[in-house]
């Protein structure tokens, strides 16, 4: 018989190895330190599915909170989920799902963001979300960059060990943004999570202007003898939008990769315009989302939608009225019904392709989308 439940210190020694058989090969560092925070029992939230003693599969989970300008969005992320080879096929990757799904609401989250698009997913309510344009940053285009204006008011350098502060106070300046203490920045820096799924290193620059520091970016780019398996590419980066894009073609060129991959989050409207020049390509955000309870997250980004507008921000709600179909309700307009995929896209996704009354199109645009951070930086599970 099959149980389904938190896992111990003694169980997650057995989840980190079935883990490390699943996602590793003898060039890569174990997952324990890829993920330090996902495989430690001091959050106590990962799930394994057992028969007896024996463990079956693995389903890490991890709360965090994500800031949207004044907002404060309570999130679980899930990630590094495995089952056994030998009982595949048997149901047990739904069933821990649907625990998960249980768990994240009763711990007090709103959103629960999931590192995968497969139909386990998209069938148990996780939905695609967001926008994302990655930018192709070659060699040609990187040293147009240095020798542009953009860059003259910059120095730009690799951080030093002892920078830790300089760089969290311009990684907090971020109007949207996973929170990190100092701890969290370094933590996560030093532990490459997902660089070390592809073979790659992490490397930090920085720029200064007037002495000070202006931005900083962690890029991923191979070191040593290992064979990546995709193309060096910036993990996470905070600060002056030109700085960013400087610090970009600085760590292109000073690597010597033939072009680095840029995720500009479509929100990030400074950088896309500073780089608008440079090849790119429009893509979906890493993984899906799962929303858990909508009307607690309605509530946790009200004073968001109150700074873009007062009237409707503060009138607006949405109720969850039947399996994956959403109430959106406004005093003198008809209530709007919307499914699961639809309210997620409308919610998060920029030019959503969901048909709406001009009342309600109108009273929405300034609410909507809704930024998050993206879930393929530093905080990626």
């Amino acid at each position: 018989m099959t149980n389904i439940r938190i896992l111990n210190e003694q169980e997650m020694q057995e989840a980190i190895l079935l883990a490390n058989r699943m996602f590793r090969d003898a060039e890569q560092v174990p997952m324990q330190s890829g993920f330090p925070y996902l495989y430690s029992t001091t959050y106590g939230q990962s799930f394994g599915t057992f028969e007896g003693d024996r463990l079956l599969g693995f389903n890490g989970l991890l709360p965090a909170v994500l800031r949207v300008g004044p907002a404060a969005i309570n999130v679980f992320s899930l990630g590094s989920v495995c089952i056994d080879p030998e009982v595949r096929g048997r149901g047990y990757a739904s069933s821990m799902l649907a625990n998960v799904k249980n768990h994240v609401k009763d711990a007090g989250a709103s959103l629960l963001l999931v590192t995968g698009t497969r139909s386990l997913y998209t069938r148990a309510a996780c939905h695609l979300f967001g926008a994302v344009t990655r930018v192709h940053l070659d060699q040609s285009h990187a040293h147009c960059l240095l020798a542009s204006k953009v860059s003259q008011p910059f120095h730009l350098r690799a951080m030093e060990l002892y920078e830790w502060l300089k760089l969290h106070t311009v990684a907090r300046s971020r109007e949207v943004h996973y929170e990190q203490s100092v701890w969290d920045l370094a933590g996560l820096t030093k532990a490459e999570a997902y660089a070390s799924c592809v073979k790659l290193k992490h490397e930090i620059v920085v720029a200064e202007r007037n002495g000070k520091v202006a931005a900083f970016a962690v890029v991923a780019i191979p070191k040593g003898t290992l064979q990546s398996r995709r193309p060096p590419f910036a993990v996470e980066w905070a600060g002056d939008a030109s700085a960013v894009a400087s610090l970009l073609a600085f760590a292109t060129i000073s690597s010597d990769i033939a072009a680095l991959e840029v995720p500009v989050n479509w929100h990030e409207h400074d950088l896309l315009e500073v780089l608008h020049h440079v090849p790119s390509t429009p893509e979906q955000n890493l993984g899906t989302v799962y929303i858990a309870n909508i009307e607690q997250f309605v509530e946790e980004i009200r004073p968001y939608w109150m700074q873009h507008d007062a009237s409707v921000g503060a009138q607006l709600t949405i109720h969850l009225a039947a399996d994956d179909e959403y109430v959106l309700s406004l005093p003198q307009l008809p209530t709007l019904r919307l499914r699961g995929q639809e309210l997620t896209s409308l919610l998060f996704t920029p030019a959503a392709q969901i048909e709406l009354v001009e009342e309600w199109a109108a009273a929405l645009h300034k609410l909507l989308p809704i930024p998050l951070p993206s879930t393929s930086g530093l905080n990626y599970v």
